[in-house]
């Protein structure tokens, strides 16, 4: 069988007749399909128009038509509107109008036969010949064969030898089919049977269907149920219950694995792969990648660039799986924006995250907290910390590290009670993205406290950044850097080798180096 989108360049005018049984088809007096005169002309509405087992000459018109030739060596044309048109037994010829919207796109929908049937996209030719690109389908979704499709050659073959042309999009059949298509294709749909597929084109939207699919290439692919291998997809790719391997190519990979054991491999782009249920492999590639995990165990594996790496949420047992998170050559962060409950500990220096599962971790410089009270530690080299809404401990390891509170860079406006404990280098504790509480944090280094982002308790800290908004940093008898924002700050280092960096607002500095200060 074999559907496509067509339309026709008809010329009618036609008297009124009863048709065949349930029809609304008129005898044409000068309609014309393919250069033959019609035998059977529809309405400018919406006909049902059915044809004898000899061979029949249709004209459709406008309207949301279906059409049935039935047997013989028929020659139809659609009209106007939305066609489905089944050509049936014999050897046809079948034109429809282009237009209209049919299956997922545009166009008319047209159906061969078992027969060696001709099916074109687009108008029927005018005088001069041409003929322009439309947005019709051909599909064999009811062969009971595999088809070997290729929309850039005239023929299609597996059950009888169909000839088609101006074809952009095609429904395949539920047996394995070979599918490929050229640089201009829109849709490519394959339903069941284990398909191969190859497109050429960058923008074509690609439907693996529920065999175990091979599918290259496509700008949006929904490989479907089955094991499905999909390889150099140009941006979006959604897996389906199967255990799918998605591979990327050198530019940005939305890969998403769905249900089932996948593997998500990026490229050298800054790809988003997320798996879900199942145990997933997920690889980053050189660029900076967002790496998430599914419901059960997977392994994370980040690439050159600073990743973003979540190991992942509740499985159907209501319980964190155990996940391998690896970063690579840059600063990776491992995150988890999703855990509630009592938060999550994560020990650099260890390589052990506990909370959510107890996930192993290597070569991860930072970390962010979750929704509850967590406790994050830092380890030799330079670290990123960053709390979310709960009571959080931030302790800094070997290097110089950044504490951040109250983070709303990472979704979070917290205004927590938080520890915030530097360690042997000199560490930064930065409000720069709190947006809770009063909008301002009043900091006292030689106190060991910060107000006004929740109230917080400061240890071992060297240096301050505050927010957006108006804010007061003080030092202590060590060297400090005390660093405002845009608004109107109070920066005073008291005692020792100070550092004061106003800002854009209007601030009052008291430091042996003073930047960007009014007074």
């Amino acid at each position: 069988m074999a559907r496509a989108r067509v339309g026709i360049a008809a010329v009618v005018l036609a008297v009124p007749i009863v048709g065949v049984a349930g029809t609304s088809a008129t005898v044409a007096a000068a309609a014309t399909c393919g250069g033959e005169t019609a035998t059977m002309t529809g309405t400018t509405g919406a006909d049902t128009i059915t044809g004898t087992p000899d061979r029949d000459v249709i004209v459709a018109l406008g309207g949301k038509d279906t059409i049935s030739g039935l047997a013989g060596n028929d020659q139809i044309c659609g009209g106007r509107g939305v066609d489905t048109i089944d050509a049936g037994a014999g050897d046809d010829t079948v034109w429809g109008g282009g237009d209209g919207y049919a299956v997922y796109i545009e166009g008319d929908l047209i159906e061969g036969g078992p027969g060696d049937d001709a099916l074109h996209g687009g108008e029927a030719p005018d005088e001069s010949g041409g003929v322009q690109k439309n947005e019709d389908v051909v599909v064999y979704e009811d062969a009971s064969r595999g088809m070997t499709i290729d929309l850039r050659l005239p023929t299609v073959t597996g059950q009888g030898t169909d000839t088609i042309d101006g074809f952009y999009s095609v429904v395949a059949t539920e047996q394995d089919d070979i599918i490929s298509a050229g640089a201009e294709t829109d849709v490519v749909r394959g339903l069941g049977g284990a398909d191969t597929m190859k497109i050429d084109s960058n923008e074509g939207d690609v439907f693996g269907g529920d065999g175990n699919d091979v599918i290259r290439l496509g700008k949006f692919v929904h490989a479907g149920g089955g094991d499905d291998t999909v390889t150099n997809a140009r941006a979006d790719v959604f897996g389906g219950s199967g255990d799918d391997i998605m591979l990327g190519r050198p530019h940005k990979d939305e890969f998403y694995g769905g249900d089932g054991n996948d593997v998500l491999r990026g490229r050298s782009g800054p790809d988003v792969l997320f798996g879900s249920g199942g145990r997933n492999r997920i690889v980053g590639g050189n660029g900076a990648d967002h790496l998430r995990g599914g419901y059960d165990a997977d392994r994370m594996l980040g690439g050159h660039g600073g990743d973003l790496l979540e190991p992942g949420d509740y499985t159907s047992r209501r319980r964190y799986a155990d996940d391998v998170v690896r970063g690579g050559s840059g600063a990776d962060t491992v995150s988890y924006p999703d855990v509630a409950g009592n938060g999550v500990r994560v020990d650099l220096p260890a390589g052990i995250a506990t909370g959510a599962g107890s996930d192993r971790l290597r070569h991860i410089e930072n970390a962010v907290g979750s929704y509850g009270d967590d406790v994050l530690i830092g380890g030799r080299g330079r670290n990123v910390l960053s709390g979310g809404l709960g009571d959080d401990v931030l302790r800094a390891g070997r290097g110089r590290d950044r504490l951040t509170p109250d983070d709303t860079e990472n979704d979070f406006a917290a205004t927590g009670d938080d520890i915030l404990r530097g360690g042997p280098g000199s560490d930064l504790v930065s409000y720069r993205y709190a947006r809770g509480g009063r909008g301002r944090v009043v900091a006292d280094l030689a106190a060991g406290t910060a107000t006004g982002q929740g109230s917080d308790t400061l240890a071992s800290v060297e240096r301050l950044e505050g927010t957006i908004s108006g804010d007061q940093l003080l030092g202590d008898a060590g060297d400090n850097v005390l660093i405002g924002g845009s608004g109107d700050d109070v920066l005073n280092g008291r005692h020792g080798q100070d550092r004061a960096v106003g800002g854009t607002g209007t601030d009052s500095c008291t430091a042996e180096q003073a930047t960007a200060c009014e007074a």
